[in-house]
């Protein structure tokens, strides 16, 4: 089941930039050669962009390859190393937790909009945040109570 979620974010992801570079790639073209754009391009590159920022922090936490500064909890070991590893881990899931709300409070709030040009309901674009840090939020818990600790 993991393998098949992690496929399935790969390939949003992979479409999602396809369809925002394509995008903003034919509308300077456009503009560059026929002083005119499509306006539904922008919208529709905009959200692609989200959906890449969104499934790409989730990418990064599954193959550990966010940034950090690990100066001094990569010398820390036992328990004190468990501690800080922990410590870090409910901070992540205190921010998550704060993004989950709020994205969700601009989801109802705008639940009844859609965007100018293409009408899409604006709520798609929030609905990337929720979806990612929930799962995200899922991972970080997981990694609480795995066996591995620090060298997780």
């Amino acid at each position: 089941m993991k393998n098949i979620i992690n496929r399935l974010i790969n390939g949003i992801s992979i479409i999602s930039m396809l369809i925002m570079v394509t995008l903003v790639f034919m509308n300077v073209l456009l503009r560059y050669f026929f002083d005119s754009g499509l306006p539904w391009s922008e919208e529709i590159a905009r959200i692609a962009f989200v959906w890449v920022v969104f499934l790409g922090i989730m990418i990064a936490n599954r193959d550990r390859d966010h940034l950090q500064v690990d100066i001094v909890t990569s010398r820390l070991s036992g328990v004190i190393g468990n501690v800080v590893f922990l410590f870090q881990r409910l901070i992540t899931v205190f921010v998550l937790i704060s993004v989950i709300i709020g994205g969700s409070k601009l989801i109802i709030l705008t639940k009844d909009q859609g965007l100018p040009s293409t009408g899409i309901p604006t709520p798609i674009i929030y609905i990337a945040g929720v979806v990612a840090c929930s799962i995200l939020l899922l991972t970080i818990i997981a990694s609480i109570f795995s066996k591995k600790g620090v060298n997780s």
